[in-house]
């Protein structure tokens, strides 16, 4: 059980204005473990989510305190890890996380300082996977490493209150893609080095609460699919001493892609 209490200031200098709001919240949990065998574990819990707004958001420059509210949901989870082998990890989950109030903040770079507040529901399955000494061929532990979260499931329950249009009910909620996989292959040797090469996929993803496909011609950028992408990683690590030397390389076939509409198109 916790209690959050927070208290938020802001003051402009070009003005001299002042505002403050705060937020009190009593954010209970319950979790459980299960030994079903030695190797396998089930594990569930249900916990209460609080978020309160940024400072921005809830005061403007002006000091005046904004109708914003917090936001809250009631999430959940249940799944199962477990070892079925000799250097064999699995672990796999359902979650809900269902938001009686779920807050969107529009783009001030984007001429708006509109908000978007409404009841929405995100649920899925998570799974995770690590294989070790996948050869004996070679010293050392050759290993793979997988995530995966489907997320079917992401949805406005309800009319979202704002300036700047409310969406329709059961559309897909913007930024939730129904797909995110992480995949890494990775060599640890006996001694002073390792690396691994790391794969991220993004599923496509809608950047609006009317789940706009193609913007118009004279749009600021905020709406539209974001298409889907995939990067390559590689990380590289060496110990000399109590020193570790290191080199990373991100998004190594060097393509460019939307990743955000929120500001306008950033790539």
């Amino acid at each position: 059980m916790r209690v959050e209490h927070i208290q938020h200031e802001r003051i402009n200098f070009l003005n001299d204005t002042r505002g403050t709001t705060a937020f009190t919240e009593f954010v209970p949990g319950v979790g459980a473990t299960y030994q079903l065998s030695p190797q396998t574990q089930l594990y569930g819990g249900v916990h209460k989510g609080f978020s309160p707004p940024r400072v921005e958001d809830a005061i403007n420059s002006n000091g005046a305190s904004i109708d914003l509210s917090a936001e809250r949901s009631v999430n959940a989870e249940i799944g199962v890890r477990t070892s079925p082998m000799k250097d064999v990890a699995l672990d796999i989950a359902v979650f809900r996380n269902d938001f009686s109030n779920l807050v969107q903040v529009g783009s001030i770079a984007g001429g708006s300082t509109a908000y978007q507040e409404g009841k929405a529901l995100f649920q899925g399955v998570e799974v995770a996977g690590q294989f070790d000494r996948l050869t004996q061929a070679v010293e050392g532990n050759l290993f793979a490493r997988v995530s995966w979260t489907w997320l079917p499931t992401a949805e406005q329950k309800s009319s979202f209150n704002s300036s700047a249009g409310t969406g329709t009910i059961g559309n897909r909620l913007p930024y939730a893609p129904e797909s995110l996989l992480n995949f890494t292959l990775g060599y640890r040797a006996p001694a002073n080095w390792n690396a691994r090469v790391e794969y991220v996929y993004v599923g496509r993803q809608f950047s609006d609460f009317d789940n706009t496909v193609t913007p118009g011609p004279n749009s600021n950028g905020q709406e539209g699919l974001i298409a889907s992408y995939g990067i390559w990683n590689v990380v590289g690590n060496y110990t000399i001493g109590k020193a570790t030397l290191f080199v990373a390389a991100k998004n190594l076939t060097d393509e460019t892609y939307i990743v955000d509409r929120t500001r306008g198109i950033q790539v």
